[in-house]
Order: structure tokens, then sequence, then C-alpha cells
């Protein structure tokens, strides 16, 4: 599941994602659950995230992978859209990208 976040209204949409991690924590065993949080303005390591997003893990039947920020890293972008394009991200990992302003992904 693929969700994307993004707005003028910083409050609601940062809102959101909580309430959606939040949710998602709440409703599964924590046990069976995989929680990560990437911000591309701190994290550099572009393999470890695509392998973060890609792989199923053998000790969670879910997994949810935040990625905050994409949008000023175009090399990373492409690599997502590559990876989503070849439904390489597993059926049991939420997807969550998230933005704190408009966002224009034509560049």
């Amino acid at each position: 599941m693929l969700i994307f976040i993004y707005g003028k209204d910083n409050y609601q949409s940062y809102q959101k994602l909580k309430n959606l991690q939040n949710d998602f924590q709440k409703k599964i065993d924590p046990k069976k659950i995989s929680l990560t949080i990437f911000d591309l303005e701190e994290e550099n390591d572009l393999k470890k995230i695509e392998e973060e997003i890609s792989f199923s893990s053998l000790f969670s039947s879910k997994k949810m992978v935040i990625l905050k920020n994409i949008s000023k890293n175009k090399d990373f972008r492409k690599k997502l859209l590559s990876l989503i394009e070849k439904k390489k991200i597993p059926k049991e990992t939420i997807l969550i990208i998230y933005e704190k302003d408009e966002v224009d992904m034509r560049e």
C-alpha cells in the first residue's frame, strides 16, 4: 500500500501521519510489526532505504516504512518510482511518503 501525504497545512498533514502510525501500532501485535522512518534530509544511505522497502521480514507480518522529504532527492525518487513500477514492494508493506509542503514531482 502506498500513501502520499503532503500539503500547505503542515499541522494537519503531520497529524494524519501520526494517526496512521498510531493506528498501525495499536491494531497489530507489536511483536509482528516493523516500523521504520527515514528522513532523506538526514539519511544518505539510499541502498539501505531501498532494501528496507523491498524486502519482507521473516519475523514481522506487517511493515510500515515512512519516507520524509523525498522530493529533495531526485536520485531516490527515480529509484522509488522504479520499485513501484516493477511491483517490488511487498504487499504486507505500507509505504508512506510524507512531505511538509506542496510538492512538484515533475522535475
